[in-house]
């Protein structure tokens, strides 16, 4: 266990003493680790992986993939993706980049989005894509949304500022809150149409 954490604390540069203050892991309890003296609790070694991204199947040295398994990945998936089995899916990046995009709907402070964040992660692993799915996951964080690429003979997608501002209000809204947004949206299309054959 300690020879993955050393090297993550090296990939990181992070030295023991800086753990030891953003952990609440002393450094003596690493030397102890380091020496094979104690093991650290299962509590520990969530904080830890919590710390530096990664699972703690992946610390202790269970996988070699980081990012465990697909987390919680429904929030995230296009239509046309959901209910799809992704153990072992490759994915282009294409469909990577609208997964992606599609995270910027969760709350970033949500334990879910970090779920979700990891589980997007490992899919990257598995089809060779992690570098590009870290650029566009720090693109989104940045609040810099990456656009989607055409395939050929694609129209383009394209929203006025009415659309982004209504998005952006109703991230936050309850699901019960959310329907009611659209009754009132179909309400004022019946509405509008009623008007147009008077």
């Amino acid at each position: 266990m300690y020879d993955r954490l050393a090297e993550l604390m090296d990939s990181k540069g992070v030295t023991p003493y800086r753990l030891s203050k953003e952990t609440g892991v002393t450094q003596a309890t690493l030397s102890r680790w380091k020496n094979g003296i104690t093991q650290p609790s299962i509590e520990t070694l969530q904080t830890l992986a919590n710390y530096f991204g990664v699972t703690v199947d992946y610390l202790i040295g269970k996988t070699d993939n980081p990012y465990g398994g697909f987390g919680v990945l429904d929030p995230v998936l296009p239509g046309n993706m959901q209910g799809v089995n992704l153990d072992g899916a490759k994915l282009d990046k294409h469909q990577l980049r609208d997964i992606i995009n599609n995270l910027s709907f969760l709350d970033k402070r949500s334990p879910i989005y970090e779920r979700t964040k990891k589980g997007i992660l490992s899919i990257a692993h598995s089809s060779g894509l992690s570098d590009f799915a870290l650029g566009l996951i720090n693109k989104l964080e940045k609040g810099q949304k990456e656009k989607p690429v055409l395939k050929k003979d694609e129209p383009e997608i394209t929203f006025d500022d009415f659309t982004y501002a209504f998005l952006d209000e109703s991230k936050e809204l309850t699901e019960e809150n959310k329907q009611k947004l659209l009754e009132m949206a179909k309400f004022f299309k019946q509405q509008q149409e009623k008007e147009k054959n008077e």
